[in-house]
């Protein structure tokens, strides 16, 4: 099944990422399930897929480009070292 095809490998709840891994067949599914979310806990939401990545170090590369793009001094809480131990 489909649980079986998934794993939450981080989140972070002040920047509000999400790395989710999949297989290869099945991240068109996901991306597709992802946008019929609109309502979590009671409130209204939207996900965006910022990145699409085969390889834990370009998932690595690409979250430093976006935490960096959405920081103003380019600092940033996340510790990217956890997120690379999860993938």
């Amino acid at each position: 099944g489909a649980a079986a095809l998934t794993k939450v490998c981080f989140f972070d709840s002040d920047s509000g990422i999400l790395i989710i891994r999949v297989s290869r067949d099945f991240y068109r599914k996901l991306l597709l399930a992802m946008a019929c979310v609109t309502h979590l806990k009671g409130l209204g939401i939207m996900i965006r897929c910022l990145k699409v990545t085969s390889t834990a170090r370009t998932c690595i590369k690409g979250m430093k480009v976006i935490l960096n793009a959405s920081s103003s001094g380019g600092d940033t809480s996340v510790d990217l070292d956890n997120i690379k131990a999860s993938l």
